[in-house]
């Protein structure tokens, strides 16, 4: 028998649904641009899937079985995930305050199919977006409900304040355009304990390491010409022995 994934999954994309690059965790976006996050439930149960976003939790989104979903907005209010770069000093108690920025974590949560358990109030969501591999020039179809459920919490510890020197950006993700998606609410129960859990970093694009083939590499041709100049100079009496060997080693490093 053919093993499936049987793991919700999550990642971040842009509106058109195109997976968004990363490094590791990390997600390098440009200030204003505005992204998605996808959730799939390849199980044969319903899933809930709890999102914090910059340190606040939102509501959880239900996906039912085979179903994949692609949020663009707070459901509270519907405005669409924006993410806003700034400056701030480098210090340590900035790094504190910011530690929360740009960070997105999803939480998959099991139904839970017994009695006894508490019941969540949630909210549903009705988004054509929640069709996956939907051709662009066919019509969309009545889509099901997506449920969510609501619960927040917040928790703090004392900063400590060490210097450090310059300026470093940071990203928050916050809130752009309204989204015309309609949520509802519905009643489930869950499981206490997660089955699966993802972790992003939102950062500003001025963050991503430099690949090979982004680094300018020194023309040898030019630094083989001033090593001819310098050669001359030196020749004719213009640089000193000491100053000849200075400047050619310098020119020497940057290849």
């Amino acid at each position: 028998m053919k093993q499936f994934v049987t793991k919700p999954s999550a990642w971040i994309t842009a509106p058109n649904k195109d997976k968004k690059p990363s490094d590791g965790n990390n997600v390098y976006l440009r200030n204003g641009e505005e992204f998605m996050i996808a959730l799939k439930n390849p199980t044969q149960n319903k899933v809930k899937a709890v999102i914090t976003i910059n340190g606040e939790r939102l509501e959880g989104l239900v996906l039912n079985p085979a179903q994949t979903a692609y949020l663009e907005c707070y459901p509270s209010d519907k405005r669409k995930f924006l993410f806003s770069t700034y400056k701030v000093v480098n210090t340590e108690e900035n790094e504190y305050a910011i530690a929360n920025n740009g960070m997105i974590e999803v939480k998959f949560y099991n139904e839970l199919v017994t009695s006894y358990r508490h019941t969540d109030y949630t909210t549903t969501l009705n988004d054509r977006s929640i069709w996956d591999w939907l051709p662009k020039n066919l019509s969309y179809p009545k889509v099901p409900n997506v449920p969510f459920d609501s619960h927040v919490s917040y928790s703090s510890d004392l900063p400590t304040s060490r210097c450090i020197d310059d300026e470093i950006e940071t990203g928050r993700v916050e809130k752009g355009d309204y989204s015309d998606t309609n949520f509802k609410t519905v009643y489930l129960n869950w499981e206490s304990f997660e089955c699966a859990k993802y972790s992003f970093k939102l950062l500003p694009e001025s963050m991503k390491p430099l690949e090979v083939k982004n680094i300018k590499t020194p023309n040898v041709d030019e630094i083989s010409e001033k090593i001819l100049l310098i050669t001359e100079l030196y020749e004719k009496g213009i640089l000193t022995y000491k100053e000849y060997q200075e400047k050619k080693s310098e020119l020497l490093a940057r290849i």
